[in-house]
C-alpha cells in the first residue's frame, strides 16, 4: 500500500506555508472543512479547499501524516527528459560529435514544442 500522496506544487506550497504559521496538521484538515475565514492563511486554505472537500479530505490527511510527492507538470517532465537525454558533453561518436547529434535532436524537440505552441522554460522559452 502506497502511503505517500501525490499533490500539485500549489498544494505543497500551501501546506508548508500554513505549517510555518504554527498550524498543526489536524487543524489544517479542520480549517479546510470549516468555511469560516482564517485571516493570514486564507489564500492557502483556499488552495486546499479548491482541491479537497468532504469526499476526498482523507487524501489531504494522508498527505499531512505520511508525506507527499509533488506532481511534475508536463513542462517540467519534458525539461527533465531533455536535460537527462540530450546533454552537450562533446565527445566523439563516429563521424559526428555528441554535441552535433544532441544539438540536432534538441533542435527537433524545440521545433515540435514550438509547432505545438508549448513553451518550456529552459528548452524553448
Amino acid at each position: 500500500m502506497k502511503l505517500k500522496i501525490e499533490v500539485t506544487n500549489d498544494v505543497a506550497v500551501s501546506i508548508e506555508s500554513i505549517r510555518k504559521q504554527g498550524v498543526f496538521d489536524p487543524q489544517i484538515v479542520s480549517m479546510v472543512l470549516d468555511l469560516a475565514p482564517h485571516s493570514n492563511i486564507e489564500k492557502e486554505i483556499g488552495v486546499l479547499r479548491s482541491k479537497y472537500d468532504i469526499e476526498n479530505i482523507g487524501e489531504l490527511a494522508s498527505a499531512l501524516v505520511y508525506g507527499y510527492d509533488i506532481i511534475k507538470t508536463p513542462e517540467e517532465k519534458i525539461k527533465d527528459y531533455m536535460e537527462r537525454n540530450y546533454s552537450l558533453s562533446g565527445y566523439e561518436v563516429g563521424a559526428y560529435t555528441e554535441i552535433e547529434l544532441n544539438g540536432e535532436a534538441y533542435a527537433v524537440a524545440k521545433f515540435i514544442l514550438n509547432t505545438l505552441n508549448v513553451k518550456v522554460k529552459g528548452i524553448n522559452l
